[in-house]
């Protein structure tokens, strides 16, 4: 039978264990994670690649052009009429690549899209907030809704709306913005 001081032992080891495997595996889950991709013009790309292989890839599915920096390219289509995305390296490995998404000029679009600004801004002034990303999607009887919610710690959340209507006809499409604050 053991003694106290062997129990008390076997204790402080377990709490030792349970205390380091806390630490430890949040950091072990992700450095097993896959890690992210991005894909443009068919090929898939993920940061911390050998340039070679990146330049390899490009020129087989788009149009690479140096930028100013001589760090960094923007990828165009093969025909280069369209802006995919760019691509910038560090010490021969891609650092960041970023791909394009849709593009308007229409001027109800941009003043969507600052006031989306604003609001977020107005929620998190110091420029930089930790928030929670959610998406839900909602059908109705009429209708079909996407939201993308951005929650943030304080209790406050700005909700994207976008609204499909079963008949375009009867109701158009819409996009709209609310600010919520709640416990």
């Amino acid at each position: 039978m053991p003694n106290s001081a062997d129990t008390r032992s076997i204790r402080i080891s377990a709490l030792f264990a349970l205390f380091f495997s806390t630490l430890c595996l949040p950091e072990m889950l992700v450095a097993q994670a896959p890690p992210e991709r991005l894909i443009i013009g068919g090929e898939s790309f993920t940061v911390g690649m050998a340039q070679e292989e990146v330049m390899k890839k490009l020129e087989k599915c788009c149009s690479p052009s140096r930028s100013a920096d001589p760090k960094s390219f923007f990828i165009f289509d093969k025909n280069r009429s369209e802006i995919l995305g760019a691509v910038w390296f560090r010490q021969g490995k891609l650092e960041r690549v970023r791909g394009e998404g849709p593009y308007s000029q229409d001027p109800a679009a941009i003043s969507f899209a600052t006031s989306l600004f604003r609001l977020l801004s107005a929620c998190e002034p110091s420029g930089a907030a930790t928030i929670v990303l959610q998406t839900d999607a909602r059908e109705a009887s009429n209708a079909s809704t996407k939201v993308v919610t951005f929650v943030f710690r304080n209790g406050r959340s700005i909700e994207l709306e976008i609204v499909a209507p079963d008949d375009p006809q009867k109701l158009r499409n819409q996009v709209s913005l609310s600010e919520v604050v709640e416990k």
